[in-house]
């Protein structure tokens, strides 16, 4: 752990996953950005996430039957910024054949959020 660059940790969590990832995201201070792919959350989870203001990355399949995309892009879209959705076409609940876009897209986006917040510290 003494790798860790403790002002750049963020937390993904996928399906179940996500609800185990939630809570940690909200209490501790240490997490900085939240990647929720195929999020089986609760109603009360997304309660929760109305008073996350970091920032945070919903990825759903198309074809995912169950977890309803379209249902979590209606929860997100309600969520404060920051905050991005975004729906993969030809994906599944569990994303086989699309595990590298699942890996880019929340690299991609870590790797994003970081930047902005170094940027926004340093004044730029």
């Amino acid at each position: 752990m003494s790798q860790v660059n403790p002002s750049k940790i963020g937390l993904a969590g996928y399906s179940f996953g996500a609800m185990v990832a939630l809570p940690v995201a909200l209490h501790k201070e240490q997490v900085k950005v939240l990647a929720l792919v195929s999020p089986f959350l609760s109603a009360s989870d997304w309660e929760q996430l109305k008073s996350y203001v970091k920032p945070k990355l919903f990825l759903c399949g198309d074809k995912d039957y169950i977890v309803s995309p379209q249902e979590v892009q209606r929860l997100a879209s309600g969520l404060p910024q920051p905050s991005q959705y975004e729906i993969i076409p030809g994906a599944d609940h569990f994303w086989w054949g699309y595990e590298g876009k699942i890996a880019e897209k929340v690299s991609t986006f870590f790797r994003n959020a970081f930047t902005t917040m170094k940027e926004s510290s340093a004044g730029l």
